[in-house]
């Protein structure tokens, strides 16, 4: 723990001693930090949360077989759905 204090203590110093550098360094994190925060807001919108509609993983897709092709499903569409729901 010692060392890990005049490590600090150290870095410090130099910091203060080379105010450019410290400049540069403290320039650089904050455009890596708001650049991998941008990225990731946009992955997140995008990708992770897709719907913007409260209970978003209740949302379900209507399919029925074929009745030529048994391997083939098919999607209903709003007018078939309500066909489907009066029946």
């Amino acid at each position: 723990m010692r060392t890990l204090i005049q490590d600090l203590h150290y870095a410090l110093r130099q910091l203060v001693r080379r105010p450019r550098f410290t400049l540069t360094a403290v320039i650089s994190l904050a455009l890596g930090i708001g650049a991998t925060t941008a990225v990731f807001s946009v992955i997140y919108a995008a990708l992770m949360n897709p719907y913007p509609y409260p209970a978003a993983n209740r949302i379900v897709r209507l399919t029925v077989k074929s009745k030529t092709d048994p391997d083939v499903w098919v999607n209903l569409n709003d007018p078939q759905v309500m066909q489907l729901r009066h029946a």
